[in-house]
Order: structure tokens, then sequence, then C-alpha cells
């Protein structure tokens, strides 16, 4: 009995003061009163940057910077073509209805070709040497036909967008043809040089190494020659007599859409 309660007495004597020792070693973790101060109570560890590639990526336009300077080009285009045409003869049976003719967006053909230079400002310049399909137009006195290849100098600006803007300077070289069975000669013609002149707009789409297709849109104007002393049968009388017909061609106005490669060598 006596080591019995020894015993038990001998354990609450080392049990208490172990728990006591264990309580004040122990601190239970309690949350922060505010986020600063969990902040400053965390451990710092040295963080390892990361590089991360930003998101503003330099824009690409549709006009990437060529890697040659000199190009070649080549283009199909239809020409709409407006013009005015006044016939005079001696003839006292001209039909009145046929002393004037006008044309509006008469639909005809054409190609050209082209060598130029890019420049770093953006700008580049080129000569353009074009031909166009033959207009005609028939009556019972005559054929009219109307062609007009020509020769240009063009300069252009390209922005980062892929637009150009552009104009042109130089000589078309128009030619008026006459024909029937009623003429002496059969055929009469008369070509003639005429300054043409232009405005462009368009747009280069990039599509492989140094090359390039070409939107374009051109308005541009040539004079038309005259034609005089084609001479007619009279197709009433049947006689040998002959009477003058004079054509006039007036100013043609041109409304162009074109589509071309452009290639940088």
């Amino acid at each position: 009995m006596f080591y019995s309660r020894f015993l038990y007495g001998a354990i609450l004597v080392g049990f208490v003061p172990g728990a006591a020792l264990a309580s004040i070693a122990y601190t239970p973790t309690r949350p922060c009163a505010c986020l600063s101060c969990c902040a400053a109570q965390q451990p710092q560890y040295p963080v390892q940057q990361n590089y991360v590639q930003s998101n503003n990526f330099q824009r690409t336009s549709s006009s990437v910077k060529p890697e040659h300077e000199w190009y070649l080009s080549a283009n199909v285009a239809m020409n709409m073509w407006s013009w005015g045409t006044e016939y005079e003869s001696d003839y006292s049976g001209t039909n009145i209805s046929f002393d004037n003719d006008d044309y509006s967006f008469e639909s005809v053909f054409g190609g050209s070709v082209a060598i130029g230079k890019q420049f770093e400002s953006g700008m580049r310049a080129d000569v353009e040497v074009g031909i166009s399909s033959e207009f005609s137009d028939s009556d019972e006195i005559a054929k009219y036909s109307l062609s007009a290849p020509y020769v240009m100098a063009n300069v252009y600006y390209d922005f980062d967008s892929g637009v150009f803007l552009g104009a042109g300077l130089g000589l078309a070289k128009p030619e008026v043809k006459l024909d029937g069975d009623l003429f002496e000669n059969k055929e009469y013609s008369k070509n003639a040089l005429s300054v043409k002149v232009g405005a462009m707009v368009g747009y280069s789409a990039h599509v492989a190494d140094n090359a390039y297709v070409d939107f374009k849109y051109r308005l541009s104007g040539f004079r038309g020659p005259d034609l005089t002393n084609a001479f007619l049968w009279d197709q009433y009388v049947g006689t040998d007599e002959l009477y003058s017909l004079n054509v006039k061609t007036g100013i043609v106005i041109e409304n162009a859409l074109s589509v071309g490669v452009r290639f940088y060598f």
C-alpha cells in the first residue's frame, strides 16, 4: 500500500512539471491580425526571376520592306473610257443624228509592264509601258475604232498598312480608224501623241519573299486624234463623186482597275 501511494505520487510529480514545460514550448499558430503583418512574418526566400516575353509584339504590316531595291511588275487591267466624238461632212445627205457620239465607261482590256526602284523613305518610282485592246463602234456609214498605247513615269508612296498613293505623267499614242465599204480607200487612220496624266491609289499584299500583289485604281486622261478628209462615196446616187468626213475625238477619261505582281531582284 505504501509503495503504491509512493509510485502514484512520483508519477504526478513528474507529469505535471513536464506538461507545464510542454505547454510553454508549444505555441499554437494563430491567424494574423492584418495582411501586412502576415507578409512581414513570412520568411523571405530568394526568388528566381522569370523572364516572360512581352505581349507588345511589333506590328508587321502588309508592306514589308524588301531586301532589294529594283523591281519588275506586270499588270492586267480593265480600262473604262469616257469621251465624245464630233463628225463633220460636206455631204448634204448626212444624218444629223450621227453628228455626235458620246461614249461612257466603255470597257477595254489592257496590260502593262514596268521597271522601277524602291527607296528607303517609302517612295518608289518606275517607268511603265502599256497597251489596250481596240474599242470599236459601227453604224451604216462607218466603223469607228480607238486604241491607245502609252508610256508613263510613275512615283508612289507606300504606307506601312500596305496602302499606296501615286501619280504619273507620260505620253499616249491614241489611234482612230474609220473603215467601211463606202470609203474610197476602205480604211482611214490617224494617230498622234498626247500627254497622259494620272493619279493612283491601291493596296500591296506581301505574298512571298520579295514578291507583292498590287491592286490598283487609276484615273487618267489623254486627248484623241482628229481624222480629216476621209472620203466617202455617195451611197444613194452611186456616182463617182466623193464627200469628206472629219472625225474629232475629244478628251478621253480613263478609269482603270488592275491587278499585278511586283517582284524585287
